[in-house]
């Protein structure tokens, strides 16, 4: 995949290359026959539900760690993370 960007108006634009069973799929969602007015739309479509379900991994993540902290699942860190986890699974076992 080839990206360039250049500023224009406080919008950037990126040029993708891609095959033609993937620009085939793009035709299929825009135009008149498809969901949306052209592939730029498609694309910030995808970007947006791909950063809404990246903040909603993260924000799991973040109550499943605080869970965690509320009922004294903590483990003490050493500096030496690859150690800490095993001893940790390991306690687990």
């Amino acid at each position: 995949m080839s990206l360039t960007q250049t500023e224009t108006r406080k919008k950037r634009t990126v040029q993708v290359r891609l095959p033609e069973a993937l620009m085939g799929h793009i035709e299929q969602q825009t135009g008149s026959e498809g969901q949306f007015a052209d592939a730029s739309d498609y694309i910030r479509d995808l970007i947006r539900h791909d950063a809404q379900s990246h903040e909603g991994y993260i924000n799991s993540r973040l109550d499943k760690s605080l869970n965690d902290i509320k009922n004294g699942r903590l483990v003490a860190f050493s500096g030496d993370l690859r150690q800490d986890v095993k001893t940790a699974r390991a306690q687990k076992d």
